[in-house]
């Protein structure tokens, strides 16, 4: 088809044509060169984060080196508290740890110092390390309270109120009683959980608690009074019965015996 470049009309739409054409071709160029500086940017972001990346794991690995020569890693002070019959020192010697040794070695081994604490001291109850002010080390403890004293082989053991026998005594507390012929420890414990839930009155005034069994009774223990009232019970269900001995005491005459094993009832001693 030819061209009739004499006619206006076709002049105007070839030049029309030709400005679309040339636009075009300036607006793709423009969103080639806007392409390739998006490209670039998004480039130079990434790198930027990875040396952000890389410059903060070099920085952390810095510290944490500075802080393993630094003085901030070495214990400048270990204090117990909340002990009442463990000593200090003991539970210190045991944590191997004093003032100039390595925080972070405590602290990598301080499962296995609780796991050996524990092992070591029977009426440990809880116990809990802790880091103050970087390096001051904070041993916070509890135990469980003596209730008793076992006797055996003519030495005196202390005995906690969750049934385990803890360390030797060279003398006694007055105000707890002595248990004897407590051989098996499943008999303790189980004797303990029901001397826990007498009543606080009665508590004071027993002395000596005699494990004595019957081929009938093989519970029966043999109690020891302060006022020299004697009683014969069954540990099981002792606690029960206890709550009335005031009462049953103050209406004997004299001293003597009160049966609690399967009823209750006294008898006054004969001389």
């Amino acid at each position: 088809m030819k061209f009739d470049f004499n006619n206006r009309e076709n002049v105007n739409n070839f030049r029309v044509n030709h400005q679309i054409s040339q636009d075009n071709d300036f607006h793709n160029q423009y969103k080639f060169s806007k392409s390739r500086e998006e490209a670039r940017y998004k480039r130079l972001k990434r790198l930027l984060a990875n040396f952000a990346l890389i410059l903060a794991e070099l920085l952390v690995i810095i510290l944490i080196a500075f802080y393993f020569v630094s003085p901030l890693n070495r214990i400048s002070s270990v204090s117990v508290r909340g002990n009442r019959t463990i000593l200090a020192s003991s539970m210190i010697r045991n944590m191997n740890a004093k003032p100039g040794d390595s925080v972070f070695r405590l602290m990598a081994h301080t499962s296995r110092f609780k796991k050996y604490a524990f092992e070591q001291n029977a009426q440990l109850k809880s116990i809990h390390v802790r880091i103050h002010k970087w390096n001051h080390v904070n041993v916070k403890m509890s135990e469980y309270p003596v209730i008793a004293y076992l006797s055996r082989h003519n030495h005196y053991y202390a005995v906690t109120n969750n049934g385990r026998t803890a360390y030797q005594c060279t003398k006694v507390n007055q105000a707890y009683p002595i248990l004897v012929n407590f051989k098996a420890s499943q008999k303790l414990r189980s004797f303990v959980k029901t001397y826990r839930q007498l009543p606080n009155s009665v508590k004071p005034d027993i002395d000596k608690i005699v494990y004595s069994p019957t081929n009938i009774d093989p519970d029966r223990i043999h109690v020891y009074m302060s006022d020299g009232n004697q009683i014969y019970a069954n540990y099981k269900n002792w606690q029960r019965k206890m709550k009335y001995y005031s009462a049953i005491s103050k209406s004997m005459k004299k001293r003597g015996t009160i049966n609690m094993e399967l009823g209750v009832y006294s008898k006054a001693f004969r001389h």
